[in-house]
């Protein structure tokens, strides 16, 4: 078997060795997930957690998912480019959702904001979304559900109507993202810069 599942005490390493076939991928992974929802520990990517129940319902068996790269390990495979210029300040990207072990698929526009560029996801007619619910979240903080959880209530731009929008928790977009880096919130990190040249704002 090309994939070998290194186990010690609670911590599992998995070794790929040569070229997987679908099916040998398919195996390994719904192992994978089965070792996750055990308990198992994955060191080679400690994003990779057993999460809570109603997310580990949803993650897919039956699917491929990235077994050699630590980075995404555990991750469904994504059969297209993680990032694509759409034109000028204009992009699509996947981002990963280490809960329920997908991505999240984004537009977002680069906007100007108090004279610094800002990568702004963006909803149905390439409109900046309002608002942010917790998946959002989840992947541009590269957060935990339980992390999520633990800052809630202080993270910047909270909405205070909950179901207001339909979601019981969801924060304005500027605000939350204006506010990565920012001293007053350590458990938001530093916003990554901008890609390299985003034409007009760049």
């Amino acid at each position: 078997m090309p994939v070998t599942f290194d186990i010690q005490r609670k911590n599992v390493y998995v070794r790929v060795s040569g070229d997987l076939t679908q099916a040998e991928r398919i195996e390994a992974s719904n192992k994978l997930l089965r070792l996750l929802a055990l308990g198992y520990r994955f060191p080679q990517n400690p994003l990779l957690r057993r999460g809570k129940k109603r997310f580990r319902d949803k993650r897919r068996y039956d699917v491929e998912r990235e077994l050699e790269n630590p980075e995404l390990l555990g991750l469904e495979v994504l059969n297209e480019a993680q990032f694509a210029m759409l034109g000028p300040d204009r992009f699509v990207e996947c981002l990963p959702d280490f809960e329920k072990l997908n991505w999240w698929h984004s537009e977002f526009v680069v906007e100007l904001i108090d004279r610094r560029p800002f990568e702004l996801p963006t909803g149905i007619g390439g409109r900046v979304r309002s608002f942010l619910v917790a998946q959002h979240v989840r992947c541009l903080a590269i957060w935990s559900q339980s992390m999520l959880e633990k800052h809630a209530g202080e993270c910047p731009g909270l909405l205070k109507e909950p179901g207001k929008y339909g979601v019981p928790w969801a924060v304005d977009t500027i605000k939350f993202l204006l506010a990565f880096g920012d001293p007053r919130y350590p458990f938001l990190p530093p916003r990554r810069r901008p890609r390299s040249n985003f034409g007009s704002v760049a």
